[in-house]
């Protein structure tokens, strides 16, 4: 009897040990980068057209500068995803699952020079955050892919000394998100998406 109840426990140890192995097997496959879906778009960082690429369009006779000076000092980012990531589900547990892609487009403008901007999207594979110059412009828009699930994006603006209103629009993949105007000399504003 008791080298049956050892023989058991024997068993299922092995059982547990197998099924961890598997588990683990699962884990590093998908997040190596296994291949997506038949049907998937390309993982980030791949060559894309059309319009999923990323672009900045500043106003009439404006440029735009960014600089990055504090913020990640040298830290390396990767220019790419895995097609694969485990996000935690609607009910109790977790799910394996493709990244989902949008189209996010953040547009600022005013009657007057914008005198500066910020965003953060921390998901765009090539604007994932700027300080921006806008002399002489009017209008800037920011054009790019974001993955995930909300929070997308944060569009920080200001109005210059005379007050003119600036306002700031986050749309996602087509339909608008948040929309909001300064008001007053140096009033601000933060557009969410």
């Amino acid at each position: 009897m008791h080298l049956t109840a050892r023989r058991i426990r024997r068993g299922l140890l092995f059982a547990a040990v197998v099924v961890l192995v598997v588990l683990i097997a699962v884990f590093v496959r998908a997040y190596r980068g296994a291949a997506p879906p038949a049907g998937t778009e390309k993982a980030l960082g791949a060559p894309t057209t059309g319009p999923a690429l990323p672009s900045v369009t500043p106003g009439p006779g404006s440029s735009t500068r960014t600089t990055d000076a504090g913020l990640g000092g040298g830290l390396q980012i990767p220019h790419t995803l895995p097609p694969y990531t485990i996000t935690p589900a609607e009910n109790p547990g977790f799910v394996i699952a493709p990244i989902p892609k949008h189209r996010l487009v953040m547009t600022v403008t005013s009657a007057q020079t914008l005198p500066r901007l910020g965003y953060i999207v921390p998901t765009s594979p090539d604007h994932s955050y700027g300080n921006v110059a806008v002399p002489g412009g009017t209008r800037w828009t920011l054009r790019t892919t974001v993955t995930g699930k909300p929070y997308y994006a944060a569009l920080f603006v200001q109005a210059g000394a005379s007050g003119t209103p600036v306002t700031c629009t986050i749309s996602l993949d087509g339909v608008v998100k948040d929309t909001k105007t300064t008001t007053g000399p140096y009033g601000r504003q933060v557009c969410l998406a």
